[in-house]
């Protein structure tokens, strides 16, 4: 595989590993519920947070991974991102234009010049919802214990109907099916990157503030698909490294 075919491969995943990571101001604070970075939600509006963008029209530096932290606050609120239906795409339009109402309130409005940023930020916030689901699933669906009993807990970031609901679906056998399909898929997975909850426009940014040069795709590629002894994180990451530089 030659440098440029990488390159383009390169320009999707960035894209999609990009993307993975409205009601007035009286009824705002009745439907935010416990957040966390409690600052910015307390700001009323007259001053808004300065939100660095990069040519893609996606957050970057500090400004822009407390952007993203504070996105995935929504998801601890129910009557603003509902954590039901299960897939984001079915959940109803009018709970995703409150989100971004919340987002145009408080960020400087340069975030809102791009082309489609409302659905980039959607995009964003659906990733950091589908997160706090596994998250949820990971932290208490365990060997032995049974529905009854998840269904007898009570969360303080999940509405209880909300958390039944989940719970339910969860234990439900087509779910239960589908999820251990899914991890012998994840399984056979070429690439993982090692790039943690950044996304690589963050990175990008942050190896051109430290080395002061522009960087390329394929370096950004480098940083976080090999480990610190420098080999590849898999078999097929290391074939592209190998051929690229």
């Amino acid at each position: 595989m030659d440098y440029m075919a990488i390159a383009a491969d390169l320009s999707v995943i960035l894209w999609v590993h990009d993307y993975q990571q409205s009601l007035a101001v009286e009824n705002r604070h009745k439907r935010r519920g416990p957040t966390k970075l409690a600052d910015i939600w307390a700001l009323n509006g007259s001053w808004k947070i300065p939100l660095p963008l990069n040519d893609q029209g996606q957050p970057i530096g500090l400004d822009g991974k407390t952007f993203i932290q504070w996105l995935g606050t929504f998801c601890y609120n129910g009557l603003l991102c509902p954590l039901v239906l299960v897939g984001w795409p079915k959940v109803p339009e009018n709970y995703k234009q409150d989100c971004w109402t919340e987002i145009e309130y408080i960020i400087d409005p340069d975030i809102v010049k791009p082309p489609d940023q409302m659905g980039w930020a959607m995009h964003i916030l659906g990733v950091l919802r589908r997160n706090w689901r596994t998250k949820l699933k990971k932290d208490h669906v365990k060997l032995g214990v049974t529905k009854e009993q998840l269904l007898a807990k009570t969360l303080h970031r999940v509405m209880e109907d909300q958390w039944s609901k989940m719970v339910n679906y969860w234990f439900d056998e087509k779910t239960v099916t589908l999820s251990n399909k899914n991890k012998v898929s994840q399984s056979k997975q070429k690439e993982i990157a090692m790039s943690g909850t950044q996304s690589f426009a963050q990175i990008s940014d942050d190896m051109v503030k430290a080395t002061g040069v522009a960087v390329e795709r394929a370096d950004v590629y480098l940083k976080v698909y090999h480990r610190r002894d420098g080999i590849g994180v898999t078999p097929r990451a290391q074939e592209n490294i190998v051929s690229t530089f």
